[in-house]
Formats: C-alpha cells, sequence, structure tokens
C-alpha cells in the first residue's frame, strides 16, 4: 500500500507562484496578451450574473436606493472591477516583477472603463438616487486600487517555489 501523498495540482483558476493564472500559464506569450482583455470581461460578467442571480432577489425587500441597497451595490461593483483586475494581471504574461506595474495599467483601465459608463449613464439615463450613483462610480476605482496594493504587497513577499518560469 503506497502511503504516499501526491501535491495538490490546484484548481486552473488559481495562481501559481509566478502570479500567473493557470488557466493559461502554459500558453505562448502572444495568445496570452490577446485573451488578457476577454478573460478579464469574461469574469467580471461572471461576477455580474452571480449579482443578479443572488443579490437582486436579496434586496427586493429593501428601498432600492436605501442606504443598504446603495452599500451591497457598491460592494459587487467593486468586487466586480476588482476581479476584472485581477485576472487581466494573472493573465499578462509578464514577469513576476512586474506584475505591480501590469497591475496600475489594468486598474487605470478599469478605471476609464468606470468613469465612462457612469458619464453614458449621466447623459441618457435619468438619475432617481445621486447617493447610489456617487457610491457606484467610486467603488470600482477603489476596487481596482486595492487590487494594485494587493499585488504588489503580494509579488514582495520572497516565493517559496524554485520552478519561477521567467
Amino acid at each position: 500500500m503506497n502511503t504516499e501523498e501526491k501535491p495538490k495540482s490546484g484548481s486552473k483558476l488559481e495562481f501559481d507562484s509566478n502570479y500567473d493564472l493557470r488557466l493559461v500559464s502554459n500558453l505562448s506569450p502572444a495568445l496570452r496578451w490577446v485573451l488578457v482583455l476577454p478573460i478579464a470581461f469574461l469574469a467580471m460578467f461572471m461576477v455580474h450574473i452571480a449579482y443578479n442571480f443572488t443579490v437582486k432577489l436579496a434586496l427586493s425587500n429593501f428601498d432600492e436606493y436605501g442606504v443598504i441597497s446603495i452599500i451591497v451595490n457598491s460592494v459587487f461593483i467593486l468586487i466586480k472591477y476588482s476581479i476584472f483586475v485581477v485576472t487581466a494581471v494573472g493573465t499578462a504574461p509578464v514577469k513576476r516583477e512586474r506584475k505591480f506595474l501590469v497591475s496600475i495599467i489594468f486598474a487605470v483601465i478599469a478605471s476609464c472603463m468606470s468613469v465612462g459608463t457612469t458619464a453614458l449613464l449621466l447623459s441618457f439615463s435619468r438619475i432617481d438616487s445621486i447617493g447610489m450613483v456617487i457610491a457606484t462610480s467610486i467603488a470600482p476605482i477603489i476596487g481596482s486600487f486595492l487590487v494594485v496594493l494587493y499585488v504588489r504587497s503580494d509579488t514582495k513577499k520572497p516565493v517559496e517555489d524554485k520552478n519561477i518560469m521567467a
């Protein structure tokens, strides 16, 4: 009887020691650059679908523009844009030392998307709650730059795995 444990291979949706998404770590760098935005938007879309199925049902008993709705909507938008930045950084084929710079670039892209969608909302829709607009406009920017701080602290830590791909 073999009592050795096999090392866990990990999920394809985890990050390896190089801070690369395992799902794309074996692909060519050119293909990974092509897939950066589609994978980031797909991850963002998955959070949006989860939001529509769970939170909208939970918030149906509360005032649509009340404090609880504003907080919950802001948190989910923060998560949605954070996931965008995290998956974009994990898909980008750069060295671990440059992941921080890449995270800043994608945080700026996410912030620009947030400002653009807010501008479109303000110009084409009737605004019922300026508090909701302000909170949900600031949340993605905060979330994006929280990811930048997380990537910075995570990539500054020493790597335990000796087999890092450059």
